[in-house]
């Protein structure tokens, strides 16, 4: 494993369509399956549906346009940086 690296890596992403992605929903790339949602939900703090999920090290580029299944329905995301949040500075 240290010489070929991880194969699956947790990443952020944000839904583009307004849902909320759960706990174990179904992480898409062109219709099938990459991954599972760890956890999801609405952030309001940065006004936006987010989540967290593991897929494939190939497709874990800030960028990476993917999908969530919600309730059967394949919606729209993107890989994002985390923290979603801007961290507090220190004075």
């Amino acid at each position: 494993m240290k010489a070929e690296g991880p194969r699956r890596r947790l990443i952020g992403f944000e839904l583009i369509d307004r849902s909320v992605a759960r706990h174990g929903y179904r992480i898409l790339r062109d219709g099938a399956e990459i991954g599972r949602v760890t956890s999801g939900t609405y952030g309001p703090s940065v006004d936006r549906y987010i989540g967290i999920g593991y897929v494939p090290a190939a497709l874990s580029a800030l960028g990476t346009e993917i999908e969530v299944e919600v309730r059967g329905r394949p919606q729209k995301a993107r890989v994002v940086k985390t923290p979603f949040y801007p961290p507090k500075v220190k004075k």
